[in-house]
């Protein structure tokens, strides 16, 4: 039997569960603007790529096999018709590059809801959902923000990790629902676009958003050989934050975890504090400005992270000289 192959298309929420399996199931594709949940595990064996356009929230649930799993950045591509027979499913262009399976393709003569089934480089044909219905001069194809949600404890590895080839664009938004100490792909790493954190996280590397960072709940925890970039200058976004919801900057003695923004302009807010505690900072510029945040406490004797911390009766003559009194000594 041929691996057949899944789509899921349409903009009302969509799920995936039962205690069947497909047998055997070639690729899923999550159509653009769809928004599919999963209840239940996948194994994807064929020789056509899975493709993530739209929204897919694997709860626990994992995606794995010998195929490929990609995500794809939005785009639109408008293209003249080079033919196309009325009542039939396939439509020649002059060409097909950047066109894939599960984008959407509207114009006239094409019904609504219509999606690209397949392409074909050598005949720059592409099969789609619905029949023509008239005439056809042009046609828009187009994806969307791809967007992975996961509460897995070992984060989007633990979710679609498990498959052959595993890559995610840098445009690709993610939400964290569960605790995890691995949210990020080692396997395909990347930037993201947004990050939205559910529950209580721990970096398990350096990550770049692109544009925003959503706090919604929980602590997200930067380790100690951590940054975690802001590169839009977005504020975070999440407010009002407090000692449950907030971004902690780890220390070992030897390096923090930092936070930094590109890009600041204005008075931002830096929801940061050390692992105990919530120690807010608020920094302004008046010019776009790379700015960064770290929290640890204590003092040392030179100020820095990796300096000799200094001892009680040191503390006391240096609280002595502020206040004006004679330490014991």
């Amino acid at each position: 039997m041929l691996p057949s192959n899944l789509l899921m298309k349409g903009n009302a929420l969509q799920t995936i569960g039962g205690t069947g399996t497909f047998n055997p199931l070639g690729a899923i594709t999550i159509g653009a603007e769809s928004n599919v949940e999963m209840n239940a595990n996948l194994v994807v064996n064929g020789t056509a790529n899975s493709i993530i356009h739209g929204k897919l929230n694997l709860k626990n649930y994992t995606i794995t096999g010998i195929a490929t799993l990609q995500t794809k950045a939005a785009g639109t591509i408008s293209s003249s018709v080079t033919s196309g027979t009325i009542g039939s499913h396939t439509i020649t262009l002059p060409s097909v590059s950047g066109i894939y399976t599960g984008m959407k393709i509207t114009g006239a003569g094409i019904p609504a809801g219509a999606y690209v089934l397949a392409s074909s480089s050598s005949s720059n044909t592409i099969s789609i959902s619905d029949s023509i219905q008239s005439a056809l001069t042009t046609v828009n194809i187009f994806g969307s923000i791809p967007v992975i949600e996961t509460s897995n404890s070992n984060g989007v590895d633990g979710s679609i990790g498990g498959v052959t080839s595993l890559s995610l664009n840098n445009s690709t938004d993610y939400i964290f629902d569960g605790p995890t100490s691995q949210p990020f792909s080692l396997i395909s790493p990347s930037s993201s676009r947004n990050v939205t954190i559910n529950a209580n996280v721990v970096t398990n590397k350096s990550q770049n958003i692109d544009s925003t960072l959503i706090l919604s709940s929980g602590v997200l925890s930067i380790r100690a050989i951590d940054t975690l970039r802001i590169k839009s200058g977005n504020d975070i976004v999440g407010a009002p934050f407090s000692s449950t919801k907030y971004i902690a900057t780890q220390n070992d003695g030897f390096n923090i975890g930092v936070l930094r923004m590109d890009l600041s302009n204005g008075n931002k807010q830096f929801p940061v504090g050390s692992s105990n505690h919530y120690l807010p900072v608020k920094m302004n510029s008046s010019a776009p400005s790379t700015l960064t945040a770290s929290v640890f406490e204590g003092v040392t004797n030179n100020g820095e992270l990796t300096g000799t911390a200094l001892n009680n009766t040191q503390l006391l003559i240096i609280f002595g000289l502020f206040f004006g009194f004679r330490a014991p000594r």
